[in-house]
């Protein structure tokens, strides 16, 4: 029995990759700079409920830590860096793109 070729194989039926490429490039970097924005709101809205909560102890307790504030901003610069470094190392696959458009 013989079977046909399958058909990604055929350059004159798809496009080459890199039109492909040219194409979702914009869409990419929109869809990336919205991910990085919701990682880092996210993030940030973490930190300030910590920080709201910090306070409230402070008021309610008088609990009250010298380095509190050095230990929030070190966890703030920390953090966002992380989620930026791993924003960055990560790709976006093109196919997963092309498929939810």
């Amino acid at each position: 029995m013989y079977r046909q070729p399958n058909a990604s194989f055929h350059k004159d039926t798809f496009m080459p990759n890199n039109i492909i490429k040219a194409a979702l490039e914009p869409i990419v970097k929109c869809h990336r700079q919205q991910q990085i924005r919701k990682k880092i709101t996210l993030l940030w809205t973490a930190l300030g409920a910590g920080g709201l909560i910090y306070a409230w102890i402070k008021q309610s307790q008088g609990w009250d830590h010298p380095n509190a504030l050095n230990v929030f901003v070190t966890l703030w610069l920390a953090t966002s860096l992380g989620v930026w470094i791993r924003h960055r190392m990560t790709q976006v696959p093109l196919r997963s793109i092309a498929r939810k458009i």
